[in-house]
């Protein structure tokens, strides 16, 4: 498991430190091939290949999970985005309202669910996922509005994860810090067609969106 967080980790860190996205699309099959070798390696060792190396039930395996899928969606990598669903549907398809709402945009016939792991802090995004399918324009800004306020309580939710303030002890020549990016809040705002433009937050990976629209507009 640690090789497959490493090779995560170290993409997103390159993601923060600016990297152009067209050099990252290519690198993330690198991180999909990590979490695939640590699936085949855990299903040796527990003797069931099917079992997912990311677990729903925990907050920060789920959290990694919706960002796996949700940066495969906005490098325009769906190749890896069905690997990377391969990988947890084995164990957790038709579990999580958030997690088939977001495959089921790429993937139609999806489960549709009012159950979910982890009501903080992705009950808002679900809620924003709720508005933007309303008719009444004033629900679409609350869309909007909703998916900024996920921005802001995204990462008091992850107090208890190791990752967290991690930035803190970072020093000259060393530190844990690689980023801290709401990609699947992103995600959600491509899939959804939700205004993000007044969303400024540190956590929201605008650029990242800004690419898979302009990728979508030149197909």
């Amino acid at each position: 498991m640690l090789m497959a967080d490493n090779e995560f980790f170290s993409w997103v860190l390159s993601y923060t430190a600016g990297k152009r996205l067209s050099d990252l699309s290519s690198q993330f099959e690198s991180v999909v091939l990590a979490y695939e070798r640590y699936q085949k390696a855990q299903g040796l060792f527990q003797r069931d290949s099917s079992m997912s190396p990311l677990g729903l039930e925990n907050l920060e395996d789920y959290e990694r999970s919706l960002q796996l899928i949700s940066i495969a969606i906005l490098i325009g990598r769906l190749d890896l985005f069905e690997r990377l669903v391969n990988i947890i549907d084995h164990s957790y398809r038709s579990e999580d309202a958030l997690y088939e709402e977001i495959v089921g945009k790429i993937q139609p016939g999806r489960a549709n669910l009012e159950e979910w792991y982890h009501d903080q802090p992705y009950r808002t995004l679900l809620d924003a996922i709720d508005a933007i399918d309303a008719i009444d324009a004033e629900d679409k800004q609350s869309a909007a509005n909703l998916l900024s306020q996920y921005c802001k309580i995204w990462y008091p939710a992850f107090k208890s994860c190791p990752w967290h303030n991690s930035h803190l002890s970072m020093t000259s020549t060393e530190g844990a810090y690689f980023g801290y990016w709401a990609f699947e809040a992103g995600a959600v705002a491509y899939l959804y067609g939700i205004d993000d433009s007044q969303i400024s937050h540190m956590v929201y990976p605008k650029d990242l969106v800004a690419y898979a629209r302009n990728q979508k507009r030149a197909e």
